[in-house]
């Protein structure tokens, strides 16, 4: 098996840029990390932080929702055609998405270095696969990591016209409802939802993370596998263990990826406390508007009264979505990220079925803690020991 060091044609940090560009591009554009690329020697292209960027950003999103609120007493003038109820979920719903914004922003603000650090350190991991992987495993692994950017790029592409749609629509349902909003609170009010609704990029950015950490879990599986594959039934029941041990491939095997499957497991935990103010904030978030927006659509979808609440209840069903489709791709990611460590393990049962009572004692210790880290202590999307991210934290039911 060819273990020998591979050369790629590009830098580790250029091919994690490229993969993560649509992510980086995401968090830009709503200024919850001040991120940038930036070309280094060779034209090479790093990232790092833009401060200018940030501040320009936040005082279009920042300022303007500032404004609303100070001006929240002139705009519930306008609300004299909601009910009761509708009146008082818009006056509590102005308010959170003010604070969760500006929180969001500011908290990115504040963390910018902890999340360039964070990022070196990813870099740091996918080197230390080109490296140490086979030529087969460094191959494939590129085409996943390429895979990622095209997927992020169709996930910020939906979401954009979504974004786009429930942002039109809900600007012609206010314009039909208040003809003489004034054009101040107009202007804020388009820069507040804009700033409320790209709230749901900052999940590209999150799921990125959560893609690239399955990736590699793949990739040591087929390394894995392909090991499995070069010592076949016949071949070994033909070799003695001191044969076997002596050769030292699979030891060698063994504790490269055994060391690989623990920097990544590592990386999650890293990613979870790094990131657990904004996966808490968004999931809330998320899961709030989700259901406000439900909620108030069935309302205006069941009146006849007003035509305009119709194209009202048209905006809440794209925010629903929205925030919907953030939730949901979060929640897929985390799955498959637990999904492909499993078929680690199911790897190392293989390998120990066709080789185990062959091996060294050495061997069979490496290849015994191997299945043990990760049937005690599979990775997980755990936030802050509330809840875990995958699938079954989308339907709320867990087995």
């Amino acid at each position: 098996m060819d273990t020998q060091n591979v050369k790629v044609s590009k830098s580790p940090e250029v091919i994690l840029t490229e993969a993560a560009k649509p992510a980086i591009l995401a968090v830009q554009l709503n200024a919850n990390v001040p991120l940038s690329l930036v070309r280094g020697k060779l034209c090479k292209k790093y990232l790092s932080l833009s401060f200018m960027l940030q501040c320009i950003m936040h005082i279009f999103f920042i300022s303007s929702m500032i404004y609303m609120g100070l001006n929240s007493e002139k705009i519930s003038n306008f609300h004299v055609h909601y009910s009761s109820t509708e009146y008082l979920l818009m006056k509590i719903v102005g308010p959170i998405n003010i604070l969760f914004a500006a929180f969001s922003r500011l908290y990115g603000f504040s963390n910018r270095h902890a999340t360039l650090q964070f990022w070196k350190s990813n870099v740091a991991i996918l080197d230390s696969f080109l490296r140490d992987s086979p030529t087969q495993a460094v191959s494939t692994l590129e085409k996943r990591l390429a895979r990622i950017r095209t997927s992020l790029r169709n996930y910020f592409a939906t979401l954009l016209v979504l974004i786009i749609c429930t942002h039109f629509t809900a600007h012609y349902f206010y314009r039909g409802f208040y003809p003489d909003f004034p054009g101040d609170l107009n202007l804020s009010f388009h820069f507040a939802m804009l700033a409320t609704l790209s709230q749901a990029a900052h999940g590209i950015w999150l799921s990125f993370f959560l893609k690239y950490y399955t990736v590699l879990f793949e990739s040591i599986q087929q390394r894995l596998r392909i090991l499995n594959q070069s010592f076949s039934e016949i071949n070994l029941n033909t070799i003695e263990s001191l044969n076997i041990s002596g050769d030292g491939r699979i030891e060698a095997e063994l504790n490269a990826s055994y060391n690989l499957f623990i920097k990544v497991r590592s990386q999650v935990q890293d990613f979870c406390s790094h990131f657990q103010i904004n996966l808490l904030t968004d999931s809330f978030l998320s899961s709030f508007h989700v259901i406000f927006c439900i909620f108030i659509c069935l309302r205006w979808l069941m009146e006849s009264e007003f035509e305009t609440k119709r194209i009202g209840s048209l905006s809440l069903l794209l925010q629903a979505v929205t925030f919907g489709k953030l939730i949901y791709y979060l929640g897929t990611d985390g799955s498959r990220l637990q999904y492909a460590a499993s078929k680690i393990s199911e790897e190392l049962h293989d390998l120990y079925n066709k080789t185990g009572s062959r091996l060294s004692f050495r061997c069979r210790q490496t290849l015994q803690i191997f299945l043990m880290k990760i049937s005690t202590n599979p990775p997980v999307v755990d936030v802050a020991q509330f809840f875990i991210i995958d699938r079954q934290w989308i339907s709320g039911v867990r087995f």
